[in-house]
């Protein structure tokens, strides 16, 4: 269950600073020691702030920004470069497999991407999370992460980037895949 709740982590971490509580309640239960320290450091900067920097901050660099918005956190941007892109289809086909679909989100949200991983993992199906990481994480991760730190002003997202950026690292390596 030990990477199940890692990728559950990141998925609250991607999914913004209103699940940051939910985030915190299950930091004890993510073993990767490093990993756990990045998200604290991610939940300490952004909760020392008034509540509403963290999301205006989020917000901007995700959401909507008046010069466009500089890390669209979607596979198909990444893989595609286009919203909504085919590889939605590709996910839908895997949610539905496994009989699962994200409902606040889009299906190729990174907190969508990374919940189903968990989701895999924590149900026991290791080969489909693997496969499924290698296939919908891995490609494009890294990059997300990459455009966050380098894109992003703020040092509260800017710390989410860092957090991204050392697990898919860490992931490519227990999956021997090349970033």
């Amino acid at each position: 269950m030990g990477i199940a709740h890692s990728y559950k982590a990141m998925s609250l971490l991607l999914g913004g600073p209103r699940y940051y509580g939910e985030l915190r309640g299950i930091l004890d239960s993510v073993d990767d020691q490093e990993l756990r320290g990045l998200l604290l450091d991610v939940l300490g900067r952004c909760e020392s702030m008034d509540p509403d920097v963290p999301r205006t901050q989020y917000t901007s660099c995700f959401v909507a920004n008046m010069g466009g918005v500089p890390c669209p956190p979607y596979e198909s941007w990444y893989r595609e470069g286009r919203i909504h892109g085919r590889v939605v289809y590709d996910l839908l086909t895997w949610y539905r497999k496994h009989g699962v679909a994200p409902t606040s989100v889009p299906e190729d949200h990174a907190a969508a991407v990374l919940e189903f991983a968990a989701v895999l993992y924590g149900t026991g199906s290791i080969d489909d999370g693997d496969r499924f990481v290698k296939e919908h994480v891995l490609t494009w991760m890294g990059r997300l992460a990459d455009d966050v730190i380098n894109k992003c002003p703020d040092e509260c997202i800017k710390s989410l980037g860092r957090a991204l950026s050392g697990f898919i690292t860490r992931e490519a390596e227990r999956l021997k895949h090349p970033q």
